[in-house]
Order: structure tokens, then C-alpha cells, then sequence
């Protein structure tokens, strides 16, 4: 079992950082601490704190990862936990393990329902992608292939997105985002 606690502070750069978001964010300007009568002054924070949680009794591997986040006045919160089980095989050099997991993880803008009358900071753009929530499901398999230098691994990530506005009558529109990643690693 292990516990990791972990984190950065910093401040974002007015150039390439606070105007990114403040240009490229459709509804930045809905975001709490806006200020409309001077748009250029707005926090300079920049934080991310989290912690993981992970305990691997005999085969089975368990963890679960928190982690909240400020990037000027954008909010976010991430919680994701992982299950899996990993079989030793005896035998020679080749298919020396295979483990299957899932993965479950929950994307959150603490700010994603902020809406004026007519206006709503999450909007369903891809461009604006930045402004929404999301719900991923991941299945994995892997498996040592020759000892402990070469791995395969494949992953099937199912991706929900929440780019709707319940508060202005817009439902969501999920676009069709769904990842497959195979990898092939060489680790000596």
C-alpha cells in the first residue's frame, strides 16, 4: 500500500498564459472573478494539488488519484479510479504476465454551469473543448512479452463529454472521440 501526496504553485505569464485563456475561451469573461471594467487584470494563480492512493495486495492493483486545480480563473477537479489484476505465468523468457484493468475517470470545471441569459461558459465547439466536463471509461490489457525488457499494451478509452447548457435548454452534443492506443515498449 502506498499514499503520495502532490502539488505545484506558481503564476501564469500575462503573454501566452492569462491572455490564452482570456482570447481562446469563448465565455472567460463569465468565469467569477472577471473583471469586465479592466479584462486584462485577472489572477495570476496557477496551482495543482492532488493525491493518490494505492494498495496492491497479491495480484490485485487498486488506486485512486484526486487531484484540483487553478489556472488563472479556471477551476478543475479530476477523481480517477483503477482496478486490475495482473497473472504471473511461469514458463520461459516469453509472456512472462498479463494484466487486464479499468479505469474510470471524472472530469469536472468547477465553474462549467456558469451562464448568463443568453450566454454559457461551456460551450459544445470542439475549439472550446477547454470549457468542458468529461467521463472516460478505460479497458486495458497488458502483458510482459520477452522478461522484463519488452511490453505490449492496448487500451480502449470510451469518452462522454458534457458540453451542454441544462440552464439555457442546450443538450449536449458528443462527438465521436473514442481512443484505441496500442504500445509497444522496450524498457533496459
Amino acid at each position: 500500500a502506498s499514499a503520495v501526496g502532490f502539488g505545484y504553485m506558481g503564476l501564469m505569464a500575462a503573454e501566452g498564459g492569462i491572455d490564452e485563456l482570456r482570447n481562446r475561451l469563448a465565455g472567460f469573461d463569465l468565469l467569477p472573478g472577471y473583471d469586465p471594467q479592466d479584462p486584462h487584470r485577472q489572477s495570476e494563480a496557477f496551482w495543482w494539488a492532488g493525491g493518490r492512493i494505492q494498495f496492491n495486495p497479491k495480484g490485485v492493483r487498486l488506486r485512486v488519484t484526486g487531484v484540483w486545480s487553478q489556472e488563472s480563473l479556471l477551476r478543475r477537479n479530476l477523481l480517477a479510479a483503477q482496478a486490475g489484476y495482473v497473472w504471473h505465468l511461469a514458463g520461459g523468457p516469453t509472456f512472462r504476465s498479463i494484466e487486464a484493468r479499468v479505469r474510470g475517470e471524472r472530469y469536472r470545471l468547477q465553474t462549467g454551469a456558469v451562464a448568463s441569459n443568453s450566454r454559457a461558459f461551456r460551450n459544445p465547439d470542439p475549439s472550446q473543448a477547454l470549457s468542458w466536463d468529461f467521463e472516460v471509461l478505460t479497458m486495458a490489457l497488458a502483458t510482459r512479452l520477452y522478461g522484463t525488457l519488452l511490453r505490449l499494451r492496448a487500451e480502449h478509452s470510451i469518452i462522454a463529454e458534457h458540453n451542454g447548457s441544462p440552464r439555457l435548454g442546450r443538450s449536449n452534443k458528443p462527438i465521436r472521440n473514442n481512443e484505441t492506443t496500442i504500445g509497444v515498449g522496450l524498457r533496459f
